[in-house]
C-alpha cells in the first residue's frame, strides 16, 4: 500500500465540510461554480501599454547606441582631413623629433 502524504490534510478537510452548516455549504458552493464559470481576467490595458512601451524604448536605445558605437564621432570628411594634415612633411619630421626624444621611466630615469 501507498503512503500518501496529503491523507492528513484531506482528513483534515473531510473533518471541516462534515461540521460546516447547510447555508454556509451552500453559499462556499455556490460561490466555487460562480468562479469556475466565469472567464479568466485579462490584463489590464495599462499593462499591456507598458509591454510596448518597453519594447518601443528597447528598440529606440538600442538603434541609438548600435549607431554611435560604429562611427568615432567625427564625420568621415573630417577624418579625411586629418589623415592628409598628419602625411604632410613637416608633420612627420615632428613626430620623428618627437620619437627620439627621451622616455621617463616610473622612476624618473630616462629610457
Amino acid at each position: 500500500m501507498k503512503h500518501d502524504p496529503d491523507a492528513g490534510h484531506r482528513a483534515l478537510f473531510e473533518d471541516a465540510v462534515t461540521r460546516l452548516d447547510p447555508a454556509t455549504a451552500n453559499r462556499l458552493r455556490l460561490l466555487r461554480r460562480r468562479t469556475l464559470s466565469s472567464p479568466r481576467p485579462r490584463p489590464a490595458r495599462w499593462v499591456r501599454a507598458a509591454a510596448f512601451a518597453g519594447v518601443l524604448l528597447a528598440l529606440g536605445l538600442g538603434w541609438r547606441f548600435a549607431g554611435e558605437s560604429t562611427g568615432s564621432g567625427t564625420p568621415p570628411a573630417a577624418d579625411a582631413d586629418l589623415a592628409l594634415d598628419l602625411a604632410s612633411d613637416e608633420d612627420a619630421a615632428l613626430y620623428a623629433w618627437l620619437g627620439e626624444g627621451p622616455v621617463a621611466a616610473a622612476e624618473g630615469k630616462a629610457l
